[in-house]
């Protein structure tokens, strides 16, 4: 430290600005950790198919598949009321909207 003239706290100045420094470098570091995180973060979203995508898929097939109705519904609620109907509810795993209810009579 030779342009300071308080040379008796040359060694304090000096671990200041050593400290400063590896803080400066630990920021580097963590800012370029940072930067391939959203550059990976941009590629895995570029390859994910949209919800749109995956419910067209879904939809094209004749029939549904186990694993298709494990991807959409999340739970499925059946109530027996007291005439001895059947209330079933799906709880999908997205939001759709507008919702609607839809009955399903099993009596033939």
């Amino acid at each position: 430290m030779e342009r300071i003239s308080d040379k008796a706290h040359t060694d304090m100045y000096n671990d200041m600005i050593a400290k400063r420094e590896a803080e400066v470098r630990e920021l580097e570091a963590k800012i370029e950790e940072n930067r391939k995180f959203d550059e990976y973060s941009k590629t895995k979203s570029s390859e994910l198919k949209s919800t749109a995508e995956i419910l067209e898929d879904i939809l094209t097939e004749p029939k549904l598949t186990d694993a298709d109705l494990r991807m959409l519904v999340d739970k499925v609620l059946v109530h027996q009321n007291e005439d001895k109907s059947l209330e079933v509810k799906l709880v999908f795993n997205v939001a759709f909207s507008p919702s609607r209810t839809v009955e399903i009579n099993s009596e033939k």
